[in-house]
C-alpha cells in the first residue's frame, strides 16, 4: 500500500509541475473553480461541466487525505534538493486534485496492487506555449525522465484518443517497485485555460480494464 502511494505521487507531481506558472492567480481565486463533488456513485464538476463514475465500494480521498498525499510526495520526489522541493511547493498554487479514488481502503488486508485513478487540474493560462495535451504531456515528460522514477518504458509519441466527444492525449509509462512492473496511463486534455489530466495506476491489464470501464471511460461533459 505504502509504495502504491509513493508510485502515485511520484508521477503525479512530476506532472503537476510540468508548466510552473507563478504568474497566475491561486488556483481558489479562478472565478467559477470548482473541486466538484460525489454524489450517488458519480463525481460532478460544474466549472469544466464534466462527471464521470466512482466504482461502487471503491475509496474516494477527502482534502485532508489528499493533503497528506501531497505533502509526502512532494518530498520523494524532491529527493532531498531543496531547490527541487521549493519549486514544486511553488508549482502547487496552480494545480489541484480534484478527485483521489483507490480500489482498497488503507485499512483493508489485501495482498492485490491498490489501482487507483485521479483527476487533476492545473491552470496553463500563462503558459502561451501549451495549447493542446500532447504539448503538455512534452514537458510533463522531460520532468518524468528527470526525476527519481526508476522509469523501465515511456511513450515517445502521445497517441489521440476520445471518450465520449473528449479529446485526450495518452502517455503510458511503466516503472520498476521493488522489482514489480507498475504501469500508469496519462490522459490529458485543455479545458477552460487548464490542463487536465486523468491519471490511473494498475499492476495489470485486468486491473486497467476495470479502471477504465468503471471511471474512465464514463467521463464526459455534462448535458
Amino acid at each position: 500500500m505504502k509504495q502504491a502511494l509513493k508510485l502515485l505521487l511520484l508521477a503525479t507531481f512530476a506532472l503537476l509541475t510540468g508548466c510552473n506558472n507563478s504568474s497566475v492567480k491561486p488556483i481558489d481565486e479562478e472565478k467559477g473553480f470548482d473541486y466538484g463533488r460525489i454524489r450517488n456513485e458519480k463525481y460532478s464538476n460544474t466549472f469544466f461541466n464534466l462527471e464521470m463514475n466512482v466504482p461502487k465500494n471503491w475509496h474516494p480521498q477527502n482534502k485532508e487525505e489528499i493533503k497528506e498525499l501531497t505533502n509526502e510526495g512532494r518530498k520523494i520526489v524532491a529527493g532531498g534538493n531543496e531547490n527541487t522541493e521549493a519549486r514544486i511547493k511553488a508549482s502547487e498554487i496552480n494545480t489541484a486534485s480534484l478527485l483521489v479514488v483507490f480500489k482498497y481502503d488503507e485499512e483493508d488486508d489485501v495482498m492485490d496492487y491498490n489501482a487507483n485513478f485521479m483527476l487533476v487540474a492545473e491552470n496553463i493560462k500563462n503558459a502561451t506555449a501549451i495549447k493542446t495535451g500532447e504539448q503538455y504531456l512534452n514537458h510533463a515528460q522531460k520532468l518524468i525522465m528527470g526525476s527519481a522514477l526508476a522509469i523501465t518504458e515511456i511513450d515517445k509519441e502521445f497517441e489521440k484518443r476520445t471518450i465520449n466527444g473528449i479529446d485526450f492525449y495518452q502517455m503510458n509509462m511503466t516503472v520498476d517497485i521493488e522489482g514489480i512492473p507498475v504501469y500508469q496511463t496519462y490522459l490529458v486534455t485543455i479545458e477552460n485555460n487548464f490542463a487536465l489530466s486523468l491519471i490511473y495506476s494498475y499492476l495489470n491489464e485486468e486491473q486497467k480494464n476495470e479502471i477504465e470501464e468503471k471511471a474512465i471511460n464514463t467521463i464526459k461533459h455534462k448535458k
